[in-house]
């Protein structure tokens, strides 16, 4: 299991005027985030973060992926969905696109809370 103790920070992007956020989008609470039962907000990620609970390899919406038995400060969450990407500038701003250990690299914030 990879412990990732990098509680890291800050994100710019806010809601989406179109409808509830998507995986990776800021957050205040779960109901701005995506209207499924599994919505979550990881609110102790600063600005917040969108996810989705409870999910498997293949679950998650398109652009992100399932983050299974990883252990990040703040998150009470076994498994959720993190947004994917291929290098830092494609994660919001204060966030790092980081590996771990699975098939894609996942935004994570930058500096702990």
């Amino acid at each position: 299991m990879w412990r990732a103790s990098l509680v890291l920070v800050a994100l710019a992007v806010g809601c989406s005027a179109d409808g509830p956020a998507t995986v990776g989008d800021a957050c205040l609470d779960f109901s701005e985030c995506a209207a499924r039962a599994s919505a979550a907000c990881i609110a102790a990620w600063p600005d917040g973060y969108c996810t989705e609970l409870a999910c498997q390899t293949g679950s998650c919406p398109s652009g992100s992926r399932c983050a299974q038995g990883l252990m990040f400060d703040g998150v009470p969450f076994e498994s959720f969905c993190l947004t994917t990407c291929t290098s830092t500038p494609d994660c919001r701003d204060g966030y790092s696109c980081v590996d771990i250990a699975q098939a894609e690299d996942v935004c994570v914030p930058e500096n702990p809370r």
